[in-house]
């Protein structure tokens, strides 16, 4: 696009039935850039679809884990790192980046002055979400584009049921009506997943800022209603606990023309790293590592 503009001025253009629009293409955007088709951006939306459905056969598939997330990317990154003679400094949060002339040196809470002395470093790549990332940069660098990203929320609520509760497959996508009060997306059978997990359900509402208004005691109960009545199964209506986990910053807002900052900082061997930075994709793993990457060949530059 020449001019970026949002989704649903995208899908208007184009003729997209009402139909066409609540069954696939606000569903995809919204699980795809976490962001409604009304203020999302088409051009951002276009990248994805280019880069998935437009691509290979394989770059298309749903790759559901089988492990928790931290072991899966964390865990498998920390001993790909060690492995190579890389240092990881676990549960050490850094207060302060000061300069040092050529260097940098790193300031933690658990340092006293001459530690912090000693950390000593060519380069500093800050991997932080984007709020934590302007606290460490201000007064370093500019920060104007990260300060001024918005944030969309993303909610889970997790069901438990009996054991033998199971759905017919491992995932379904779910239609949501928020004035029904059916704010559900998606829901993942944990228990097809991992055996210690049967009877568990997780229900993902990305976008979340009307399904949070209601409280977690009452959205727990409007998607258990949601579940009985998309699944057909009764028993849906009373699960035994239930818990809801809410990140209010879940992902920067992705919005038509929206200026993110880039890798390179205006301050030199001071490098972002982040699904936020510059670049085709939205807020997602695949961003992330994009990013990462592009800030590695700066060090090596």
């Amino acid at each position: 696009l020449n001019h970026d503009c949002s989704v649903a001025a995208l899908l208007l253009r184009f003729d997209q039935t009402e139909r066409l629009i609540r069954l696939l293409w606000r569903p995809l955007c919204v699980a795809a850039l976490n962001t409604p088709i009304e203020r999302a951006s088409a051009q951002v939306f276009l990248a994805v679809l280019r880069d998935s459905f437009g691509a290979g056969r394989a770059d298309s598939d749903m790759l559901i884990p089988r492990t928790n997330l931290s072991a899966l990317l964390p865990q498998s990154a920390l001993a790909f790192v060690t492995g190579h003679g890389g240092t990881v400094r676990l549960g050490t949060a850094v207060k302060d980046i000061i300069s040092a002339g050529a260097q940098w040196l790193l300031h933690t809470a658990a340092d006293t002055q001459a530690t912090c002395d000693k950390a000593r470093f060519e380069a500093v790549i800050v991997a932080t979400a984007p709020s934590a990332a302007a606290k460490l940069l201000r007064g370093l660098t500019a920060i104007d584009r990260i300060a001024a990203l918005d944030h969309e929320p993303i909610t889970t609520c997790y069901l438990q049921y009996a054991p033998e509760i199971r759905m017919a497959q491992p995932f379904f996508a779910l239609e949501d009506d928020p004035v029904k009060t059916n704010f559900g997306q998606f829901v993942f059978d944990r228990g097809q997943l991992d055996a210690c997990q049967c009877g568990l359900l997780a229900v993902v509402i990305s976008t979340s800022t009307n399904a949070i208004k209601l409280g977690h005691q009452a959205l727990a109960a409007a998607v258990a209603q949601q579940l009985a009545t998309a699944l057909q199964l009764p028993a849906l209506h009373t699960p035994f606990w239930s818990q809801v986990i809410s990140e209010k910053r879940a992902t920067f807002s992705c919005q038509p023309g929206l200026l993110r900052p880039t890798n390179q900082t205006t301050t030199a061997r001071l490098i972002l790293a982040g699904d936020y930075t510059a670049g085709e994709y939205p807020a997602t793993i695949e961003g992330a590592v994009r990013s990462g990457l592009a800030a590695a060949r700066l060090i090596d530059n």
